[in-house]
């Protein structure tokens, strides 16, 4: 009866540790992904798409707004904490705070892979935290295997012709419950001949 007691308590801290080094991981890989884009990609002629509330600035930079097939897209954004605190903490279920989809009227093109770990984050009031579009999502006995495959593989942005919504928004709370949802979002219009 006690190993089993003590096997209870050993699993129970080996998991505890698991997800701590997982949300850790986490953390460190969005810190790395946003300190390898600066202010200094926000060039003259983006076309800017921005909106707030009391706590939050959202603002979406896209190069414009009519590609050629294949071309690249350049697309970030970027989140403000304009709040009356110092610091906010804030709240999120995976491992992105801020989402990026692309939606052509049928197909997804941007699918957000959750994680069912809680993270948070501490946004520190005026600094600019600077959020890259990076594809995420997967398929599997897809009519359309070798487009997707491409499409993951190739770091940048392309996609064939159409027309797209794009929608930046924010996917995060104040509160641990996750009660207090903050919704910011930025949606236009992109096509591609």
């Amino acid at each position: 009866m006690k190993i089993k007691r003590y096997l209870t308590i050993i699993i129970v801290l080996l998991i505890t540790l698991l997800v701590s080094l997982i949300s850790n991981g986490t953390q460190e890989i969005q810190k790395a992904n946003y300190e390898l884009f600066t202010v200094d990609r926000i060039k003259e002629g983006y076309h800017l798409f921005t909106n707030k509330d009391e706590n939050f600035i959202v603002n979406t930079y896209i190069s414009k707004l009519s590609f050629e097939e294949n071309e690249e897209i350049d697309i970030f954004s970027t989140l403000e904490y304009i709040g009356k605190k110092k610091s906010v903490q804030i709240w999120s279920v995976g491992h992105s705070y801020f989402n990026h989809n692309i939606f052509d009227g049928s197909i997804n093109y941007h699918k957000n892979i959750v994680l069912t770990i809680l993270t948070t984050t501490r946004l520190i009031k005026g600094e600019t935290y600077i959020l890259p579009f990076i594809k995420e999502g997967s398929y599997t006995d897809d009519p359309k295997d070798e487009f997707w495959k491409k499409y993951y593989t190739e770091k940048e942005l392309k996609l064939p012709s159409g027309n797209y919504t794009f929608t930046a928004s924010t996917g995060f709370s104040l509160d641990e419950d996750l009660k207090e949802h903050v919704n910011l979002e930025n949606k236009f219009k992109v096509s591609v001949q």
